[in-house]
């Protein structure tokens, strides 16, 4: 196409990739150009002084205006704003901490629950272990929740910018490491629970039957 084709005219494109151009600028790792709709320009191929000008844009395959054959457009791709939102790893760490000290606080009430067992006081330990199984369930319940957030913050880690990248791997293995500690700790939980259950059956079925009433004890009289 020839120069008069163009005419100097504003003209619009689209931002490409470089490839071999005149409307050339190089911007740390990209390099990129006009594609003008009417052709390439061909203003400096016939040795006419070119302006350079700047232009912003926001991304590749952003469409242009007002682009003039015979200048030099320098395309400037702003960095993007990163923002490191790592609430699923947060959220999985919250949750996870808190079971680890319920399970250690349930851990002292079955210590109590044993003692009663052992000590004959049967459905004082049966009572307290209903409401241990309650307790422990509960756990399981929000163990597993905060697992589930912990996958999220591996999906948030794996699709995160290249920028944050480390931070949401960071938080990723945060949130994995504090899961992993609950879920060992609900393993040895439920042991525990299984070992006093077996000792408060064995203590029922020891404990001596209850002593017969006066009334039902007495000969029935003649």
């Amino acid at each position: 196409m020839s120069d008069k084709a163009i005419g100097g005219q504003p003209t619009g494109g689209t931002v490409f990739p470089c490839r071999s151009a005149p409307l050339v600028a190089k911007l740390e790792h990209l390099v990129l150009c006009a594609w003008l709709d009417e052709g390439w320009g061909t203003a400096g191929w016939s040795g006419e002084s070119m302006a350079d000008v700047k232009r912003e844009i926001r991304t590749l395959g952003q469409r242009l205006s007002g682009l003039t054959a015979g200048n030099k457009y320098t395309f400037v791709l702003k960095r993007p704003n990163v923002r490191v939102d790592v609430v699923n790893a947060e959220k999985a760490i919250a949750l996870a901490e808190t079971q680890i000290g319920a399970v250690r606080k349930l851990l002292v009430e079955l210590e109590q629950v044993r003692n009663d067992a052992m000590a004959g006081s049967v459905d004082s330990a049966k009572g307290s272990m209903a409401s241990a199984r309650a307790t422990a369930r509960d756990i399981v319940r929000a163990v597993s929740d905060a697992k589930e957030f912990a996958i999220r913050a591996a999906e948030d880690a794996k699709d995160a910018h290249a920028d944050v990248k480390d931070a949401y791997s960071a938080a990723k293995d945060g949130a994995e490491h504090s899961v992993g500690i609950a879920e060992n700790l609900l393993g040895g939980l439920g042991d525990v629970v299984k070992a006093v259950s077996a000792l408060i059956i064995e203590a029922e079925m020891q404990a001596p039957p209850p002593p017969a009433s006066a009334g039902s004890s007495s000969a029935p009289s003649q």
